[in-house]
């Protein structure tokens, strides 16, 4: 599977300078085109929304071959209308940071007897939440694995960004920043 994470850069300070209502309407703009990118063009699962946040994933149920590819096309859309959103008039000059990861997980209803939630777990699923928010380090928008470049080499240009740690984990990763599809790239 293909896990994706992406989070609103400055969106606490925009949260403590305007009303419930403003805050509400910035955030139902924002998700809705941002999930209709992932779940209508690119074929993905929105997991979870958490406040700010987006948690999706590619491979479940279907297994679809090009589950990586898919999800770092819909990162790079999703970059696209960020910026396409951002230059109209009036809007915030809030930034947003996206981690990918490849791997296996284990998908399901985790909980307890009183709450169940319908989810994804494993060490893939975390590398894709820290590389989110790596990209504050590096000043990149998107960042994506070596697991998940492997599978997409082929149809996405990258710079590689070298290694780095993640919190949690015992060796450093390898990371990608993905710029544009290729020309030879379909879907």
């Amino acid at each position: 599977m293909t896990f994706l994470f992406s989070d609103i850069r400055g969106f606490t300070a925009f949260s403590d300078q305007n009303e419930p209502e403003v805050v509400q309407t910035y955030l139902s703009q924002y998700f809705s085109t941002m999930n209709g990118i992932i779940m209508h063009q690119y074929q993905g699962s929105i997991n979870k929304l958490m406040g700010d946040a987006i948690m999706a994933y590619w491979g479940f149920p279907l297994n679809h071959e090009d589950h990586a590819f898919l999800a770092v096309s819909a990162a790079l859309t999703m970059r696209e209308a960020m910026e396409a959103w951002q230059s109209q008039e009036g809007q915030l000059p809030i930034q947003m940071g996206i981690g990918i990861n490849t791997g296996e997980a284990m998908i399901g209803n985790i909980g307890s007897e009183d709450f169940m939630d319908f989810t994804v777990i494993g060490d893939a699923v975390n590398v894709a939440s820290r590389l989110e928010g790596k990209n504050k380090t590096y000043g990149t928008t998107i960042i994506i694995s070596a697991a998940t470049f492997q599978k997409v080499q082929d149809r996405i240009k990258v710079r590689s960004l070298g290694w780095c740690e993640l919190k949690g984990k015992n060796e450093p990763v390898e990371i990608f920043e993905p710029l544009e599809l290729l020309p030879s790239a379909r879907l």
